[in-house]
């Protein structure tokens, strides 16, 4: 599984000038927060360092946030990449706003 940590690695945009690749994607990043599927990790990654801070105190807290962000970081791209792939398969070429 490969892992994607910017704008960059996604394969979808390679085709795509710098500066259009930046601007999809920052399109669709923003698109990402009216999710279902973020607000439902955002929430369980909340819970899950509250129930670890509560238990183990604070160094435990921060080593769920440094084991739980490179994923959270994956399901956001992974949404966003599920977003590019219907923009393209629309037939669309360049942002709507």
């Amino acid at each position: 599984m490969k892992l994607y940590w910017s704008y960059k690695s996604i394969p979808e945009l390679d085709h795509l000038p710098e500066s259009e690749r930046r601007r999809l994607y920052q399109f669709y990043a923003r698109k990402v927060f009216r999710t279902r599927q973020f607000w439902f990790f955002f929430i369980l990654y909340f819970l899950i360092f509250e129930l670890v801070y509560s238990i183990y105190g604070v160094v435990a807290g921060i080593f769920v946030i440094v084991i739980f962000a490179p994923i959270k970081l994956q399901i956001i791209i992974k949404i966003i990449r599920n977003m590019i792939k219907a923009h393209f398969k629309e037939g669309r070429h360049i942002v709507d706003g």
